[in-house]
């Protein structure tokens, strides 16, 4: 019934899911398996920890593997492309792979830096709170560490990039001590989001 009344929402989504899954999977899959066809010595490709998906609570690492219980289109489509990508390099081939958490910093633009430029202008209204964990990513050691990867001596693989795991509680309070600011319609628990 809701489609029927909400027929551009649908239609939108549907556009939405088109796009995430020809650049997430169809691009990068085709992106590697030319740089695979054209013996390129090293094919470096990025993704996401949204690929290895909620592990809930426990720290993962490049061997983990995703519980296929998917929160959005977008970490499908990461973990098609991950999966693919595992692969090509069970098949041997010369791919670096990196899975930067969530990715922070100056000039770093995105649906996490606007939240985080919300909260601190005051625009958002409230934050969501609660003991799940993320790991962030600051954009200048990504930076360094995919230099440092395209090193010819570096092998293959992939490569986890990420801080020490924070809960979004403690990322809060870290943020609104650093920015003076408090959300003025308060806090609301992740059990309670919805």
């Amino acid at each position: 019934l809701n489609d029927r009344l909400h027929p551009n929402r649908v239609r939108e989504e549907q556009r939405l899911q088109r796009l995430l899954r020809a650049v997430n999977y169809d691009g990068a899959m085709n992106f590697l398996e030319t740089a695979i066809a054209m013996d390129v010595p090293k094919v470096l490709t990025l993704s996401s920890v949204f690929a290895i998906g909620d592990q809930r609570g426990a720290l993962a690492d490049e061997r983990t593997e995703h519980r296929r219980s998917f929160r959005s289109y977008y970490e499908k489509t990461m973990y098609d492309a991950l999966f693919k990508t595992r692969v090509k390099l069970d098949e041997g081939a010369q791919v670096a792979c990196v899975i930067p958490g969530v990715v922070v910093g100056p000039r770093k633009d995105g649906p996490f830096a606007r939240v985080i430029e919300g909260f601190v202008t005051g625009e958002l209204p409230y934050v969501i709170e609660g003991n799940s964990q993320m790991t962030f990513t600051y954009i200048d050691d990504l930076v360094r560490g995919i230099f440092q990867i395209l090193d010819q001596r570096a092998p293959s693989g992939q490569y986890i990039f990420g801080n020490d795991p924070v809960t979004w509680t403690e990322f809060w309070q870290k943020l609104g001590k650093v920015s003076g600011v408090t959300p003025r319609e308060g806090r609301i628990s992740e059990g309670a989001a919805k």
